[in-house]
């Protein structure tokens, strides 16, 4: 596994003028910073953060150091019944990238043997 030095120095390489590096971190604050959107993208943080209208598998990182894990006990209470939250343990952010095999596992249980 990358160290998160290693990621962020891909992560510059990656975005190297001003209006790409402005789009990859203008993602996370829009949502920390609801008050500052356009009524454009109000409209589509208001729905993505719609209580789901079918049972979900939430999946985090423990050490994720952008969602604290404590955001999904908030969760918790808006999902439907038959919903998952699970916390990956040895991953962060890119659970999916760092825990690949425990990931795949967790939705292949979630969802059942194919077709099921």
């Amino acid at each position: 596994m990358a160290s998160s030095g290693e990621d962020l120095r891909y992560l510059a390489e990656s975005v190297q003028d001003s209006a790409q590096r402005s789009a990859v971190i203008g993602y996370y604050r829009s949502f920390a910073r609801p008050h500052r959107l356009s009524d454009r993208h109000a409209a589509f943080q208001n729905y993505a953060m719609a209580r789901p209208q079918q049972p979900s598998l939430q999946l985090h990182g423990v050490s994720d150091g952008c969602l604290r894990p404590q955001l999904f006990d908030a969760v918790r209470g808006r999902l439907p019944q038959g919903s998952r939250i699970v916390p990956v343990s040895g991953a962060g952010h890119f659970l999916q990238l760092e825990q690949p095999e425990v990931v795949g596992d967790l939705i292949q249980e979630y969802i059942g043997p194919a077709g099921a």
